[in-house]
């Protein structure tokens, strides 16, 4: 199964949003939620409409981040987190 820009905005919609409702702490509420990721072209874009509104129905505040293409400098993920896996 290829992963498109499709499955990616559904994961994000059904799965991370939901997930992320259900852990936020109400004293954080008025706090932005920033998800990080790289810029391959199957990732939701920044503008995306189908995500902006499910993000408008949690009534959180919660944006997507591009990492800076072709940066191993700037590439979080890839210096600490995925090792640490």
């Amino acid at each position: 199964m290829t992963v498109t820009r499709e499955i990616s905005r559904a994961f994000l919609i059904s799965k991370v949003i939901h997930a992320i409702a259900a852990c936020w702490l109400r004293e954080d509420a008025g706090q932005t939620i920033w998800i990080q990721q790289d810029n391959a072209r199957t990732h939701v874009a920044l503008d995306d409409e189908a995500f902006a509104l499910a993000v408008a129905q949690s009534n959180l505040d919660i944006r997507i981040m591009n990492q800076p293409p072709n940066s191993p400098n700037m590439n979080v993920l890839d210096l600490c987190f995925f090792v640490s896996l």
